[in-house]
């Protein structure tokens, strides 16, 4: 072949092999079709009206074999005395086992995927998530996961307040994620240690909230602007009047979300509040029972039923929900230990755990054995299609 022809022929072959690499490569603007964005909120095209969810003919079943060998994993985690986020496990375990098309809620939720205590809901019973996380860096990530195809997901960039207001998040430089977010819910003393820039242009009330926050130099002030809305507005605007669960975990403004919720409009079944961090004052548990308990109009009762004591949340279940609960999951009996002064929990369950942990084991061998045997007649395939092949490999 002529110098020049095999130039020519060269440059046809990259062509071809680039139009087929840029050809098999996705492209975004049909990635991002699969997302549906209204404002602060993105959500997956398909996402289920409330009709839907509920309809006889939904096709919806509950993965009966994963939620098994699921909860057997989960319990031996969350029976260590050092988990405290176990919010799946205790929900669907105790609450809503086999439940499917149900509403999930989690506020403090990120990206959706990383540390999100919902996951399991959608991936066992097909349930509606809806994640609401203020920093908006997380909100590129999550419109990633539902552009890749996600159903029934929504994620909402906003702070959640009483009534509609503009809020600024602030972005510290070369400091902690931890100390970044909503300054107006930031006290006084987190202000004046984390950015005393801002701490002189704010006017401090005596209940510890801060005022005139629009007198600050925001032009010098590494900060992004971000919506603050009802609880109520947001799940309006999805067309959502009830939730089966609510997941709150909003480093101390726990009440404040509390406040904003119309429970003559939304009904929420179960209510997991974080409020015993080692970062909280004891007053946070005081002020949220207070509320849930005589702001709610005895709607609500404290739910205790997991019987695990190193639980950061405070639980609240409304009057009439009717649980469903796994069986080997009955509720536990606290023994008080005293060991060298010490005081330690043991917890006991009903015999029928020892059952279920064989079924789940038997399932899980079983599936095993299964993969095993279909991997050995995959290279039982491939072996005698070599041997056909060459007949050097067949002499060997």
């Amino acid at each position: 072949m002529a110098a020049a022809d095999l130039s020519s022929h060269q440059h046809h072959n990259r062509t071809r092999h680039a139009h087929t690499k840029r050809a098999r490569m996705p492209r975004e603007d049909v990635a991002m079709h699969n997302v549906v964005v209204d404002g602060e909120i993105d959500r997956s095209r398909v996402w289920r009206s409330n009709a839907a969810m509920h309809s006889a003919g939904n096709g919806t079943q509950w993965a009966e074999s994963s939620s098994r060998s699921w909860l057997l994993r989960e319990g031996r985690r969350c029976s260590s005395r050092q988990q405290k986020d176990c919010e799946d496990y205790d929900a669907i375990g105790h609450l809503f086992w086999r439940q499917v098309s149900g509403t999930v809620l989690e506020l403090g939720g990120l990206d959706g995927q990383r540390s999100s205590k919902t996951a399991m809901f959608a991936s066992l019973g097909h349930w509606r998530r809806i994640i609401v996380e203020g920093d908006p860096s997380w909100r590129a990530s999550r419109r990633q996961y539902i552009a890749s195809g996600i159903p029934d997901f929504a994620g909402v960039t906003a702070a959640v307040c009483a009534k509609p207001m503009a809020v600024h998040y602030l972005t510290k430089a070369g400091g902690p994620k931890e100390v970044q977010g909503i300054a107006e819910f930031m006290s006084e003393r987190f202000v004046r240690h984390w950015y005393p820039e801002l701490a002189p242009h704010v006017v401090w009330a005596p209940q510890g909230a801060g005022v005139g926050w629009d007198a600050a130099p925001w032009a010098t002030i590494p900060h992004v602007p971000l919506n603050c809305l009802p609880l109520t507005t947001i799940l309006q605007r999805l067309g959502v009047t009830h939730l089966n669960m609510l997941i709150l975990d909003v480093e101390g403004a726990e009440t404040e979300v509390l406040r904003a919720v119309d429970w003559d409009t939304i009904t929420i079944d179960v209510l997991a509040v974080e409020t015993t961090a080692g970062t909280r004052p004891p007053t946070d548990r005081k002020r949220v029972l207070h509320h849930m308990l005589n702001q709610t109009g005895g709607r609500y009762a404290v739910w205790e039923g997991h019987g695990r004591i190193r639980d950061r949340n405070t639980w609240f279940v409304r009057r009439g929900f009717a649980p469903n609960s796994n069986p080997s999951l009955a509720p536990t009996v606290r023994k008080l230990l005293r060991n060298a002064g010490n005081v330690t929990y043991e917890h006991e369950r009903e015999s029928d755990l020892a059952q279920f942990a064989a079924q789940g084991k038997e399932e899980m061998h079983n599936e095993a054995t299964k993969r095993t045997s279909e991997l050995a007649k995959k290279i039982d395939e491939r072996r005698r299609r070599m041997r056909m092949r060459w007949p050097a490999y067949k002499a060997s």
